[in-house]
């Protein structure tokens, strides 16, 4: 689920796994601590 902020209130929220994968693949490296510090910062729980 991506969460979207703006002024600390949930302006969106999509939870969709696929879209979710296409969104992050640029985002996520292929190196485990890469994958981890980024979906940390995106809050999520990397597999």
């Amino acid at each position: 689920m991506l969460k979207k902020y703006k002024n600390n209130q949930l302006v969106k929220v999509i939870n969709n796994d696929s879209f979710n994968k296409i969104i992050l693949k640029p985002w996520i490296g292929d190196r485990p601590v890469e994958k981890k510090l980024k979906s940390n910062l995106l809050g999520l729980n990397p597999k």
